[in-house]
């Protein structure tokens, strides 16, 4: 009996990871709140991969491979191969997210109240493989941090500020 309720607490922990990494690589990409450190924000989403890889992993082992015991060589290899997919998939996800940043490329106005408020001018990082070069690459937005760690950044049009709060 408490190795049942041991079992269905495991699964919903597993099903808890799964949704959280999932939410995480997508909509979790959309939401304008963003970290300020690089370093931690590589790091998370490392842990993310990884926690993904290994619920999947534990997910696909229960649901093909143990009620199929008796053919071994099969249900190990579509285990396998379905972790390596999911994994790959993540993987792409998760470099093309660490590859990729937003980097201040100047301030444009300080807010007079509160000098943590900016407006910047800010372009796509891709590493290696260039940003900020074109015009699209460019947006401005205002930069909030409200913790340590994170900042919220939403894009304005400049014209239609009240000049006043602002200092350029």
């Amino acid at each position: 009996m408490n190795k049942v309720k041991t079992r269905s607490k495991l699964d919903r922990i597993i099903l808890w990871f799964m949704i959280f990494g999932i939410i995480t690589f997508t909509v979790g990409q959309y939401i304008p709140i963003y970290f300020t450190n690089q370093g931690i924000r590589i790091f998370y989403y490392l842990i993310v991969l990884s926690l993904t890889v290994i619920t999947v992993y534990i997910t696909a082992y229960k649901a093909m491979y143990l009620p199929h015991k008796d053919n071994r060589i099969y249900s190990g290899i579509i285990s396998a191969i379905t972790t390596i997919l999911i994994f790959i998939v993540f993987a792409f996800i998760t470099l093309g997210t660490i590859m990729t940043d937003w980097t201040d490329a100047e301030i444009i106005y300080t807010n007079k109240n509160n000098s943590n408020i900016k407006i910047v001018s800010r372009y796509i990082n891709e590493g290696a493989f260039g940003g900020g070069t074109e015009p699209r690459d460019y947006e401005i937005v205002v930069n909030r941090p409200f913790t340590p760690f994170f900042k919220i950044e939403t894009s304005i049009d400049t014209t239609k500020i009240n000049k006043s709060d602002w200092v350029k």
